[in-house]
């Protein structure tokens, strides 16, 4: 067995104890049951089924329902919801993003755009390197932020904006968070199919 499989293996039984974990104690020992109830939270969190998954929307599952199982009132969405939104949101700016009309300057002091500076953000993103902080706020601000707005309005979680460029992702709910991971996860996979996007491992720094 690889690594990745033996890791993989691992997050599936996390996941089942988990669940395990969030089942009346008469019911603990109905393998059905916690099969069940694991794969309507798989669904209910990320729209996909349990077998769809990937190791860190497993995660992600499992952090929620530790947190279910503590009997704790989960009012913000978890890191693991974070990191995966943030790696979807990414690779929706690096597609989408004006490069060509962005200008910056970068650590060696030479000046960036277009093409080049595309590959030089992906590239830092994809090594989990700290990205520029005006690199970080042009994608942010320009990008990721207005189609995060635009996605919970869509979802009826808001009816309005008083400015698209500023979101707080540390104050989502799960329930948010899960929506948009959703809806970007959903452009992520169109654009992989295509072969515009690099299929990296889910490694992106939050910054």
């Amino acid at each position: 067995m690889s690594d990745e499989s033996r890791k993989m293996l691992k997050a599936k039984q996390a996941l089942f104890l988990a669940t395990r974990n969030c089942i009346a104690p008469a019911l603990q020992n109905d393998t059905d049951e916690i099969k069940s109830l694991r794969d309507y939270h798989c669904f209910d969190m990320l729209g996909k089924d349990y077998t769809e998954l990937n190791y860190d929307e497993i995660c992600v599952v499992i952090d929620v329902l530790n947190l279910l199982a503590k009997g704790g009132n989960i009012t913000k969405c978890t890191v693991s919801q974070r990191r995966l939104l943030t790696y979807y949101q990414f690779h929706y700016a690096f597609k989408y993003a004006d490069w060509d009309n962005a200008i910056f300057k970068v650590e060696s002091g030479k000046n960036l755009t277009g093409i080049n500076l595309k590959m030089y953000a992906q590239s830092k993103f994809e090594k989990k390197e700290k990205l520029d902080t005006a690199i970080y706020k042009f994608i942010y601000e320009n990008y990721i932020n207005p189609k995060s707005h635009e996605f919970l309005i869509e979802g009826e979680f808001k009816s309005m904006v008083r400015n698209k460029r500023v979101l707080h992702y540390e104050y989502l709910t799960p329930q948010e968070a899960n929506y948009l991971i959703q809806r970007f996860g959903q452009m992520f996979i169109v654009l992989n199919n295509t072969g515009k996007l690099l299929n990296v491992e889910m490694t992106g720094s939050l910054n």
